[in-house]
């Protein structure tokens, strides 16, 4: 069980802290792990069973934020490797990263469908900028080109100039490097967690949170800090009773670090303007939530299930929010994998043969391969 695998609802059981010594979160932490634990031996899967299971991993990478919950940590490291050592499944246990994990608790994915909480696509590449096909992976090759182009700039500067440190504060620091006929680069450094406004050649400047901004000729351009935004949707409403659904996909939550629990994103404020300055704010209503869509839980996906929504041309099913798109197909000859690219749709989740491969977003892409006939079905978020 790891921090990519929490679900929504998790956030609002009261008193909770997500992995750490903490009641609650054990308790949840607990049922799940035995369940999946159970489903898995009902199926002889582990190898004790004469199954393909030969190892399990209970924690990932929790030391590098078990510092965070101070005493917290490390009893919550035993804890789950006890739990996870009861359940006795005959096959060894790991956390990963962990040099603590407890005897006989080893030191050391892909997530298909909806097994991450956050919007994460299903392959697993940590920081790559490129994938398994040697296609672009973003953000983090936009992000390097961008890095890349802004050295380029002061490039000169960088291996001609010379090296100067100073202190902008307690948590900042400026690299500056001079030339003698007057080029000048910057490097201004914020280690601290939370943002910071220092004084750099006499000009207020913001350093955003663990960061570093570069400086080209020692000039700050400015940057915008965008924190919230407001979203204006005109509607109209009946007499009576209205009901009021937003649309909303997961993306901006954390995948990783202490303290999830705290961490919210989305909309913070929902208010609806009558005539003038007549507003009523609905913020603290009722509100509940729903995982999925009605092509989903009508498995629409599958073959079977087809007929039970009208499709229009070119195979498109099509509402004014979401659009799915289907298309049966012959796949290749020979046993290789079939790669999808997916780069075209923009963002959303596939199926093929009825079994999720999982979201993809921009050039993200995944692949399901079978020598026999292929149905392939998607749909795409908004963007």
């Amino acid at each position: 069980m790891n921090s990519k695998g929490f679900p929504f609802w998790l956030h609002d059981v009261p008193g909770i802290v997500y992995r750490s010594d903490n009641e609650p979160f054990k308790f949840c932490m607990q049922n799940f792990t035995t369940k999946i634990v159970n489903l898995m031996k009902s199926e002889g899967l582990y190898a004790s069973q004469g199954g393909p299971i030969i190892l399990s991993q209970i924690e990932n990478e929790y030391q590098n934020i078990e510092r965070a919950f101070l005493e917290k940590g490390p009893s919550y490291v035993r804890w789950a490797a006890k739990m996870a050592v009861d359940l006795q499944t005959g096959v060894p246990w790991v956390m990963c990263k962990q040099t603590d994990a407890p005897d006989p608790v080893y030191h050391g994915g892909t997530n298909f469908g909806r097994t991450s909480s956050a919007y994460i696509i299903t392959a697993y590449y940590d920081q790559a900028p490129l994938d398994e096909y040697g296609l672009l992976r973003q953000p983090k090759w936009g992000h390097l080109k961008e890095l890349h182009a802004a050295i380029k700039l002061c490039s000169t500067t960088l291996l001609q100039g010379a090296r100067t440190n100073f202190s902008l504060g307690q948590q900042q620091e400026a690299i500056v490097f001079q030339e003698e006929n007057g080029g000048c680069a910057a490097f201004l450094t914020n280690y601290a967690k939370q943002n910071v406004t220092v004084q750099f050649q006499n000009i207020p400047l913001e350093l955003l949170p663990k960061s570093i901004s570069i400086l080209s000729d020692c000039v700050a351009n400015g940057s915008s800090n965008v924190k919230y935004f407001m979203m204006d949707i005109p509607i109209e409403l009946n007499d009576g009773m209205n009901n009021i659904s937003l649309l909303s996909v997961m993306v901006g939550l954390p995948d990783s670090g202490s303290f999830l629990e705290r961490r919210v994103t989305g909309l913070t404020t929902v208010a609806i303007q009558c005539n003038g300055n007549e507003f009523y704010n609905f913020t603290n209503f009722e509100w509940g939530y729903k995982v999925g869509l009605l092509g989903e839980e009508l498995r629409i996906y599958r073959e079977e299930n087809l007929g039970d929504v009208e499709w229009g041309k070119n195979g498109i099913s099509t509402n004014q929010t979401l659009t799915w798109y289907k298309i049966i197909f012959d796949a290749p000859l020979g046993n290789d994998p079939v790669a999808f690219n997916l780069s075209s749709m923009g963002k959303g989740e596939a199926w093929v043969n009825g079994q999720s491969i999982g979201r993809y977003w921009i050039s993200f892409h995944d692949y399901q391969g079978n020598p026999s006939q292929i149905m392939y079905v998607a749909y795409s978020y908004p963007q």
